[in-house]
């Protein structure tokens, strides 16, 4: 029986956030942090361990009186979870195990337009090699793909280069070819996972992810939950950015600069440190930072987030100066004795999108979400 199928009470999938997102902590902390009494967390702890998810670690040594703290921590080697991040042209691949370690990592680079049977064959490769190299059982696959829920939610309008996967469920297609539970989300939600569980932002409540890939999009995550909105489109940002005019995307920033790196460069093989940003890259970073003020700042204020992220395949570099600006911009309005976040780039680079597809399982065990899972496999 899949793990996902398991029957767990709100205050267990509280526990289980809470050591996803902070590490391995006391019973005191849990109990704090989930709204917990004392006994509820040991109660519930116990039945998470005899669950196999989670694990006493040994109290370190202590020189002080008292006994040494005991916690609780997820347990990593219940099994690996799988997130593949789809662009036109390459799929980025990560597996990690329960606690969120990352296992292993790839890149598979392929035809524009991405066809659906090279990106089955590059999972079932990278299926292989967890296999080869990791020897974990595999808990579930989890699917990122740039592109907005059409009328019913069960399919995509993929951005271009993808045009292939509209018109089919895409969970009820890989699950049977990949043989696992396989669960699907935006990438810009995926993002927003990632960054929600990342150590920098441990302890922020609301983080606010804006993607740019292929296209520009946003996602929100919450309280251990994605903000989904009532047609599954929460973030939709695109339309305020249409194709055919310059847009703050990672296909519009490689399209700017292509000429300074030859014609047989890749978006996916960029890679740029800061000394090697010219005038011209510099030049865009202003102009997508002019570009996403108009939606960075209403949706500052709209959301009030611990933390707003750039993200996407773009080289760090690039977010982070494209951040850089943004601060250095008007976002809101002179306020008094009010906090209002700082963008910043995000450290996860284009691996943070993967990342976030494999927390897509995690949250279908764990969420806060009641309707997580609507878009899966099982």
């Amino acid at each position: 029986m899949s793990i996902f199928a398991t029957s767990l009470l709100p205050s267990q999938r509280a526990m289980l956030r809470t050591l996803r997102k902070n590490g391995a902590s006391s019973r005191l902390e849990i109990g704090n942090r989930c709204r917990l009494s004392s006994g509820a967390v040991t109660r519930f702890g116990r039945e998470l361990i005899d669950l196999g998810f989670v694990l006493e670690e040994m109290p370190k040594s202590s020189s002080g009186a008292g006994r040494p703290t005991q916690r609780l921590a997820l347990r990593g080697a219940v099994g690996a979870i799988l997130g593949f991040a789809v662009h036109p042209g390459w799929i980025e691949a990560v597996s990690m195990d329960f606690q969120g370690t990352t296992l292993i990592a790839d890149r598979f680079p392929n035809d524009e337009p991405l066809s659906l049977k090279s990106a089955i064959q590059a999972m079932k490769d990278f299926i292989q090699t967890h296999r080869t190299q990791s020897g974990q059982p595999i808990l579930g696959i989890g699917l990122a793909v740039p592109g907005y829920v059409t009328q019913g939610q069960q399919k995509r309008q993929t951005v271009q280069g993808l045009e292939e996967w509209r018109e089919i469920d895409l969970a009820q297609f890989f699950g049977p070819q990949l043989a696992f539970d396989v669960f699907v989300d935006n990438d810009a939600s995926c993002n927003a996972l990632a960054e929600y569980y990342a150590p920098e932002t441990r302890g922020a409540d609301i983080v606010l992810a804006v993607t740019m890939g292929a296209g520009v999009g946003g996602g929100v995550a919450m309280h251990g939950r994605l903000l989904r909105g009532a047609h599954g489109n929460a973030g939709e940002i695109g339309w305020l950015f249409p194709y055919g005019v310059p847009r703050p995307s990672a296909r519009d920033f490689f399209e700017s600069v292509r000429a300074e790196f030859g014609p047989t460069a890749k978006l996916a093989d960029l890679v740029l440190e800061d000394s090697q940003i010219s005038q011209n890259m510099d030049a865009w970073c202003q102009r997508a930072a002019d570009q996403l003020r108009l939606v960075i700042g209403p949706g500052g204020g709209w959301i009030d987030p611990d933390h707003i992220v750039l993200c996407g395949p773009l080289p760090p570099t690039i977010l982070t100066r494209t951040a850089n600006y943004l601060s250095t911009v008007r976002l809101f309005e002179p306020e008094t004795n009010i906090v209002r976040p700082i963008p910043k780039g995000s450290s996860l680079g284009a691996q943070g999108t993967a990342i976030g597809a494999a927390l897509l399982p995690f949250q279908a065990l764990c969420a806060a979400d009641t309707n997580i899972g609507q878009e899966s496999i099982l």
